[in-house]
């Protein structure tokens, strides 16, 4: 599913604050594609419960046609929340290809972000081109299998800013203020005119365009960049090792360690002990993403161990806390 990325989310079902990690300016209908993917685990009433993705070690997840993901950090597993179904983001659910007679088509996959328009068709997004697309109603809903990403690496040929385009009977241009220029592998010259396809994120749109909008492509980045980690040296005195269930302070468990935590030494007598972490909605696409109003530790959740899984490190070792 696709979560708005101003949707509040729940650690409990019962809570009525939440964590409002994000804002939007003005009406949804006008952020295309500014939502976080989530994993559905359960449904019940108006609210759907929810996890976060996995991330590979460049902290990207697999599927993702959003702008955003809502990422709880490298030590922890996917962590469980609810959100209300109003806060669900419309997304197509199958496969879409169409054709025109001149040449141009586009072909969108399930997974991409929506908007409904007022003459029945929906717009999406080719990064920050918003495109009118005549999807059948029935192919749009809130869950989907992930699909994988169609950007284009290569960059033999490059579309200048703010070229006029056609789709069809439509008729646009692409942004003036983009970092990165539309680029592809390869171009169809007609004349004066050009079929260019336009990549992104589980997208692909080709268009007609004037031959003088066409330049030699210079080579640079895809428009991603990977993420990166710091280490530790020896690691923390005590700590909750990988792979334990993790619990808000009411008891629910919400996700499960995913390396060594550093935690205070439990107290005599504590059945738990407990540490902050922030939950937050970033994105790895750093060109020509959508700007995203976030408050300072929004996401700051308090997550707790049994006291009975500390460990502490003795030396080179580790071992159990003493009963």
């Amino acid at each position: 599913m696709l979560v708005w990325a101003d949707a509040q989310f729940f650690l409990n079902p019962s809570d009525k604050t939440g964590l409002k990690l994000a804002g939007l300016s003005g009406p949804r209908r006008n952020h295309i594609a500014e939502a976080v993917p989530m994993r559905v685990v359960s449904t019940s009433g108006k609210l759907v419960e929810v996890e976060t993705l996995e991330f590979d070690e460049g902290e990207n997840d697999e599927g993702d046609c959003a702008w955003f993901d809502l990422k709880p950090g490298r030590d922890l597993g996917p962590v469980r929340l609810f959100v209300r179904r109003d806060d669900l983001a419309p997304v197509l659910t199958a496969p879409f290809e169409t054709r025109f007679p001149d040449g141009t088509s586009i072909r969108v996959a399930r997974g991409m972000p929506v908007v409904p328009l007022s003459d029945g068709r929906y717009q999406i997004a080719l990064r920050k081109m918003p495109i009118a697309v005549a999807l059948p109603s029935s192919s749009v809903g809130h869950a989907y299998r992930a699909a994988p990403e169609w950007i284009s690496h290569q960059h033999t040929w490059s579309l200048t800013t703010g070229a006029p385009v056609t789709l069809g009977d439509d008729a646009y241009a692409t942004p003036n203020k983009a970092a990165y220029p539309f680029r592809a592998a390869a171009v169809e010259r007609r004349g004066e005119l050009a079929l260019f396809p336009l990549y992104s994120r589980c997208a692909e749109a080709i268009v007609a365009v004037p031959d003088r909008f066409v330049t030699p492509g210079k080579e640079g980045g895809s428009g991603d960049l990977g993420g990166w980690g710091f280490g530790t040296i020896g690691g923390p005195d005590w700590f909750v090792p990988p792979d334990t269930p993790l619990t808000t302070t009411a008891g629910r468990i919400v996700t499960r360690s995913r390396a060594h935590i550093a935690v205070d030494r439990p107290a005599a007598g504590a059945k738990r002990v407990c540490f902050k972490r922030v939950l937050h909605i970033t994105t790895n696409a750093i060109w020509d993403r959508p700007d995203l109003t976030t408050k300072h530790d929004a996401g700051v959740v308090q997550l707790c161990a049994p006291s009975n899984s500390v460990a502490r490190r003795t030396g080179l070792g580790h071992g159990r806390v003493p009963k």
